[in-house]
């Protein structure tokens, strides 16, 4: 095998390798029967061979792929959905993808999605190459085989054929014969233009997307074919005009966006017949931002007879009428939305200006005029409109138009009894605010008061005061029709606030006021504002703590926002009771309230209350016990006492077992007590951000539903692990996801908290960060527990490194210290003795801990002297316990008998170890006895630090002490008072035997 064979298969294995153990590798997931491979932000260069043959859903996004063949996605037989978005590809084909249903191909740069020559013309394989014939593959296209052939014959022919000009294909996306396809996004491409019939067998298609591109003009027949297609987006593509069959076999068109091109109102741009093929079935048509300025195609646009929804631009009229729709809009009589919303520049709205749409089924309309400013709003301007149930007309700027007389022009439907679902009057303000200052009288809502209106949203009006009539009485329609009125963001002083609450709450229909957000100057400003001809002055005021409110509810009412509606509001009463109150939802924060304390009855229904802002540091621990049906309760920025919630928090929540939602954020809380939450069953949100909480402990045994608790912006630096345990324990009784934030805290990356870092990585606890928050090691470096966490190891040893370091130091001196202690002592033995023996460290023996009192050592000669004269005079007479080896068995024992056989000098150290006294018979037969050298070295060794004196010799029938060798150690150590001379023939009453007893018994 030669070099280049082994290089080459070497080459082969680095490819497959490379591709195996990629770290750019997809991401792959089942998602019920769909097969995802995410394979986004990889910077690939090619369609990675890894993916699996039976993928469905394919991201290949944010890469960087420049070309597709044909043989990149042919084993992906299922695949339904492929996203090539935001790539630089310029070249591709998607043939062979037979089950294609989503192609994005959104910020490429594709300049062609048709094989075209320079000259613009449609290659050969669209016009004549693709014709239908009988293959035995069915498909209906020529096999590759046969589409080379023919290929190759017409090459031939044209080789045959003089040519006078070079045609060269441009690159192009072929996504012609993707037949199941039925969402293509063309997107944000450089795409200049579509020549005709290029997708002509797209016969599925029903989205077609080409925002974004560089398109002037739309030829004839451009989109033919597509028989399907409902949506079709050219917004923002530069078009600037269009052929009258541009949208030639649109026949199910209803969605069509030409918004923010060059579109002019000439014929040239917007011709004749433009939308007579799509007339029947468009419904919704984007006409805004282009350059309509002066007129209206109304030629072209009197085809869109079954438009329900047109968005489109307005400009200034300066017709005395007001007149700016022509009569092509009459045309349009099952329109139900008009939005003027963009670029809105009628400065006049007449009671012509609608007219034209007086057969339409207009029922919204929509007109914020920030761009613009109306000098004129005519009372019967909405005459026309006699189906009209939603009004909206916000961010109107005007010098000469305020809300006071926006609402004049209500008089359209008082005459036409519209019944008025949503009218929404919004930022009705003049450029001079004083000038611009709104009371609402009886007058200025005279026609208001006339009309059947469902909500009403008069926002952001400079709204300062509300006279007592200006919202009608029990009589008028408006009070029985109104189910929601937002007066939210004026500036109505607090009386007037509370004089609106008392009015509104007589309305029998009414649901929902808003009245938050009240920018209010002070209350002398106000009343200074509102006519009085003195300058502001201090005004004294009772406190509404001492008010009794005439609040009479209705069945109906359930929603009160009061946020911000004051800045003095001061004490609520002591007792406030509440009668036939429905309220479940009341936001009642930021409005200066002072203390906590009041008792509230009636608000048994309440299931979501704000109290934020307020300066509630004298709380009532039963503040909350006559809210049963809370749920949600949100008390930021309360001021609490420091140490409210640590003593008295469990019995505030005591009676709210329904909560679902507690937000305590922003309260400066230092601990919480273990069984605040404990109660709450149900609680499913916790938030407790911006606080100094250093720990997370809290009981969660009986929560089965807590979905996130927030503990972000704290101090806390790690969870230790009985937190950890019962946050997994938590989520291990739970059946959905459970996300924990952590981020604002100084969490600590070190030796101590390393457990708590891996715990980050590999709990089942959703972290927000992906579990990667910034930390500090024992240094003071700034890191991340990520980090840490990836080089665990490493920070392992370095955190062990530096104990077993010293461990080792300390068993080494350890060591040291013993083999010199141990020198030391064996050096010292004597001197150690004498000091332990002085300070009485060593427990001594005693007689009563032994079984004998003495041992009786002799040689076998002298059997008979010990057995009938020492044993009768110390035993027998003197009481004293001996060991005798030749004593009978029945009187020595059985433990201390010799039998036959057994080793005599082992049995004799055995008995001499269970005596107080050594005895040793000395008489001139020892010298012939062969174990006397032993007995008398035995007897020697005996004696010990703890029984120096524990040997006693007695010298029978001799005057001197025998000189045997072995005798003359013993000398050395027994004590002189220690050593008796008995006479041969002493009797037992010999004084010898007494001194003898004394000592051993001593």
């Amino acid at each position: 095998m030669s070099f280049s064979v082994l290089w080459g298969l070497f080459a082969g294995f680095a490819v497959i390798l490379a591709d195996r153990f990629d770290t750019r590798t997809c991401r792959i997931h089942l998602v019920s029967s769909d097969v995802i491979a995410s394979c986004n932000g990889l910077n690939l260069a090619s369609v990675p061979t890894s993916i699996p043959q039976d993928v469905t859903i394919l991201d290949l996004s944010h890469n960087m792929l420049t070309e597709i063949n044909g043989s990149d996605f042919r084993r992906f037989k299922t695949l339904r959905v492929l996203d090539l978005s935001f790539n630089m590809i310029s070249l591709a084909d998607f043939e062979l993808l037979d089950n294609l249903e989503i192609l994005n191909l959104t910020h490429n740069n594709i300049t062609n999605v048709c094989k075209t020559d320079t000259a613009g013309n449609l290659h050969e394989d669209w016009e004549n190459g693709n014709s239908f014939q009988t293959t035995n593959d069915n498909t209906g296209f020529q096999s590759t085989k046969k589409k080379h052939a023919t290929m190759e014959n017409k090459k031939s022919v044209a080789e045959q054929k003089p040519t006078t000009q070079t045609k060269t294909l441009s690159p192009a996306v072929r996504v012609s014969f993707l037949r199941s396809l039925q969402t293509l996004h063309l997107d944000h491409n450089l795409i200049t233009f579509i020549q005709a019939g290029c997708f002509v067998f797209l016969r599925s298609l029903e989205v077609l997307s080409l925002s974004g591109n560089r398109l002037q003009t739309i030829p004839n027949d451009t989109f033919r074919g597509l028989f399907s297609l409902q949506e079709l987006r050219l917004d923002n593509t530069k078009l600037q005009t269009m052929d009258p069959g541009s949208l030639n076999g649109l026949s199910q068109l209803q969605t069509l966006f030409l918004s923010f091109n060059k579109l002019t109102s000439t014929e040239f741009s917007i011709p004749l017949g433009l939308f007579r093929p799509v007339g029947l079935t468009l419904r919704t048509l984007y006409l805004h931002g282009n350059d309509l300025d002066g007129s209206y195609p109304d030629a072209a646009l009197s085809d869109l007879v079954a438009l329900e929804t047109l968005t489109i631009d307005t400009f200034a009229s300066y017709d005395e009428s007001g007149a700016v729709f022509g009569s092509g809009f009459g045309a349009m009589k099952k329109l139900r939305t008009l939005d003027l919303s963009y670029n809105f520049n009628l400065n006049r709205i007449t009671n012509q200006t609608f007219l034209p749409f007086a057969n339409s089924s207009l029922q919204t309309l929509l007109m914020p005029s920030s761009f613009g400013k109306i000098f004129a709003l005519e009372n019967c301007a909405f005459c026309p409109l006699k189906h009209l149930s939603i009004l909206r007309i916000s961010d109107a700027k005007s010098m000469a138009i305020n809300i006071d007389k926006a609402l004049q022009s209500f008089y359209a439907f008082q005459l036409n009894g519209n019944e008025l679902a949503l009218v929404d009057l919004n930022v009705f303000v003049s450029y001079n605010v004083l000038n611009g200052m709104v009371t609402l009288t009886r007058r200025s809502t005279e026609f208001l008061l006339k009309s059947c209106v469902r909500t009403l949203l008069l926002r952001s009006d400079n709204i300062v005061a509300i006279e007592r009539h200006a919202f009608g009485g029990n009589r008028d329609i408006f009070n029985s029709c109104l189910r929601r009125i937002d007066l939210s963001h004026n500036r109505i002083a607090v009386f007037d606030i509370l004089s609106a609450v008392s009015m509104v709450m007589n309305m029998p229909s009414l649901v929902s006021l808003e009245i938050q957000q009240q920018n209010v100057f002070s209350l002398n400003e106000a009343m200074y504002m509102l006519g009085n001809n003195k300058d502001p002055s201090p005004v004294s005021h009772p406190g509404i703590a001492n008010w009794t409110l005439p609040l009479s509810l209705n069945s109906h009412f359930s929603f009160l926002n009061l946020s911000s509606a004051c800045n003095f509001f001061g004490y609520l009463p002591q007792n406030l009771i509440l009668k036939n109150c429905n309220l479940r939802v009341l936001d009642f924060s930021y409005v200066t309230m002072i203390g906590c304390t009041s008792k509230i009855m009636g608000l048994e229904h309440l299931e979501n209350l704000n109290m934020s802002g307020n300066n509630c540091r004298h709380t009532d621990p039963s503040f909350l016990d006559s809210l049963p049906a809370l749920r949600i309760l949100t008390l930021q920025t309360m001021n609490f006492d420091p140490t409210f919630m640590m003593n008295h928090g469990t019995r505030l929540l005591q009676n709210v077992t329904k909560l679902e939602r507690l937000d305590l954020s922003l309260n400066g809380l230092e601990r919480l007590p273990f069984d605040f939450v404990h109660k709450q069953g149900h609680l499913s949100q916790l938030l407790l951000a911006n606080n100094k909480l250093q720990t997370l402990s809290l009981d969660f045994s009986r929560h089965g539903n807590l979905t996130l608790v927030d503990i972000s912006d704290n101090q806390i630096s790690q969870l230790t692990a009985t937190e950890r345990e019962s946050l997994d324990q938590l989520i291990a009784r739970q059946s959905h996801h459970f996300h924990l934030r952590l981020h604002g805290n100084p969490l600590a990356c070190t030796c101590r908290t390393l457990d708590f870092v891996l715990w980050l990585r590999s709990t089942s606890v959703q972290l927000d960060n992906h579990g990667d928050f910034p930390c500090r090691t024992d240094n003071g470096d700034l890191t991340s527990t990520g980090r840490v966490a990836d080089q665990w190891q490493l920070a392992w040893r370095r955190c062990v490194g530096p104990t077993a370091l010293w461990a080792s130091v300390a068993g080494m001196l350890l060591l040291l210290s013993l083999v010199g202690a141990v020198w030391g002592v064996a050096a010292n033995a004597t001197r150690l003795r004498f000091l332990l023996r002085v300070f009485k460290h060593i427990k001594m023996p005693r007689r009563a801990e032994f079984e004998k009192d003495a041992y009786i050592a002799y040689c076998d000669a002298d059997a008979e002297l010990v057995c009938f004269r020492l044993k009768p005079a110390l035993q027998d007479r003197r009481g004293v316990r001996l060991l005798i080896k030749d004593l009978p068995r029945d009187e020595l024992g059985l433990d201390f008998y010799l039998l036959p056989g057994d080793n005599v000098a082992q049995k004799m150290l055995e008995h001499i170890d269970l005596c107080w006294k050594v005895v040793l018979v000395l008489t001139p037969a020892q010298g012939n006895d062969p174990m006397a050298g032993f007995t008398t070295r035995a007897v020697l060794q005996s004696i010990s630090d703890k029984m120096p004196d524990r040997v006693l010799l007695v010298c029978v029938g001799v005057r001197h002490v025998p000189a045997l060798a072995s005798v003359r150690a013993l000398l050395d150590t027994v004590p002189e008072n220690q050593v008796f001379f008995v006479p041969d023939r002493a009797g037992e009453d010999h004084p010898a035997w007494d001194d003898m007893a004394a000592v051993i018994m001593g």
